[in-house]
């Protein structure tokens, strides 16, 4: 929104613009084997509250784009669930205020992973590891241990 105080004699003429907001940028997609958390940050909203967030995703070969409806409007992470193991995504996002909706971010590509394997219940006391540069992640979801993995591991404890 932009402000411009316009003065006419003694009294004061404040006039406001607003417009469409500006794309959220896409900064993580944490891909696992049969879905991805997808994170954005805001941009301007063109001084309007933002009314809902479209989220969208294809597979890197595929034209067509699968939309998300996202309500409330202020959520900055989604889970996109049953997505296709070992596959290339691109992921993009939208806002929208009263006066419209505002063009698709920059498309993220991420991979989901080959199907992981279960991690036996000795390892119950780990929880939400990461390494980020290499794409390793360790989480414990609804009582069951989740292994996903780029790399090589070759021992844990």
């Amino acid at each position: 929104m932009f402000q411009i105080n316009l003065f006419r004699g003694l009294t004061p003429l404040l006039v406001c613009f607003v417009a469409k907001p500006e794309a959220p940028s896409i900064i993580s997609v944490m891909p696992y084997s049969s879905r991805a958390v997808v994170r954005w940050k805001f941009a301007d909203n063109g001084g309007l509250p933002l009314v809902s967030l479209t989220l969208e995703y294809r597979v890197n070969t595929d034209k067509k784009w699968q939309s998300l409806q996202l309500t409330p409007a202020d959520r900055k992470q989604y889970t996109i669930t049953e997505l296709e193991p070992d596959t290339n995504y691109q992921f993009r996002i939208r806002a929208e205020n009263k006066l419209g909706r505002s063009e698709a971010s920059v498309a993220y590509i991420a991979q989901t992973s080959k199907p992981g394997r279960l991690i036996g219940t000795h390892h119950r006391n780990v929880q939400n590891s990461y390494i980020t540069r290499s794409l390793f992640t360790l989480s414990h979801a609804d009582g069951e241990l989740v292994y996903h993995s780029n790399v090589k591991v070759f021992y844990t404890l």
